[in-house]
């Protein structure tokens, strides 16, 4: 961490990570962009840093939460910059869609575990402006799958702090699976959190999402590489490959190309 820091404080003022970005001192919208991708690319570290802190201060919980508001920091700090991003083909998928995707999925895992937290109503409200942002980008590019997949998300989140999770989400297919169909059963009981964690696809229950793709023994505290790895294994959900694909196409482009 200390080397980050270093790093961090070298980088010129109105583009170092950490202090606000003010895009109107910029000029250029090509400075905005460049300062855009060095705050992801900080976060991006700081996540990964922040990640293997949680697990080897697994013994320790009051150690472990404190490195785990430290990944909601940043992760709030990445949603923090999405309004700067352009909607157009130029920008790199990996600052269009993957850091703000994984900055959803590390809310959306705290929001999960620690659903009584004192931060779990604003983690909530950032993955709101999240998910608003990914409907834009679905707008932008015609791709229903940027705004689709997410907005699930958060509609799981938002009924998992209002209560049991509506039936018309998940019910038809936990009957499907007997420990599923036992949580359930449970939950008017009185459940606790960790067997309610399992009824979403946190554990061994599978959890539909988006075109029969199941989430089961999945780690939803994503790196860069292994969001990666899924849209390369996921090529069927129309999510941007930077290797593969390199950049997104406007619908009006495609049809120009055509012509």
């Amino acid at each position: 961490m200390e080397e980050l820091e270093i790093w961090r404080l070298s980088v010129p003022e109105s583009l170092r990570p950490g202090l606000r970005l003010r895009s109107h001192r910029l000029g250029q919208p090509q400075a905005l962009y460049l300062a855009v991708h060095i705050h992801f690319s900080y976060y991006n570290v700081r996540i990964a840093l922040f990640r293997v802190c949680v697990l080897a201060w697994a013994q320790d919980s009051e150690e472990q939460m404190r490195y785990k508001l430290l990944l909601t920091e940043s992760a709030r700090s990445i949603i923090d910059l999405v309004h700067f991003i352009d909607l157009e083909p130029f920008v790199l998928p990996w600052v269009q869609y993957n850091m703000p995707q994984a900055a959803l999925f590390v809310l959306f895992d705290f929001i999960i575990e620690n659903p009584s937290h004192s931060e779990t109503r604003k983690n909530l409200s950032y993955m709101q402006i999240a998910t608003s942002y990914f409907m834009r980008l679905q707008y932008a590019t015609g791709n229903m799958v940027f705004g689709t997949i997410l907005t699930q998300f958060l509609e799981i989140a938002t009924k998992f702090l209002e209560g049991p999770c509506l039936p018309s989400i998940t019910q038809p297919d936990v009957s499907a699976n007997q420990r599923g169909l036992e949580l359930w059963d449970n939950l008017d009981s009185g459940v606790g959190t960790t067997d309610y964690e399992e009824s979403i696809g946190l554990q061994a229950l599978q959890l539909p999402i988006h075109n029969g793709f199941e989430f089961q023994d999945m780690d939803l505290w994503l790196t860069e590489s292994e969001v990666l790895s899924f849209l390369e294994s996921n090529a069927d959900f129309g999510l941007p490959n930077p290797e593969s694909e390199g950049q997104l196409v406007r619908p009006e482009e495609e049809i120009r190309d055509q012509i």
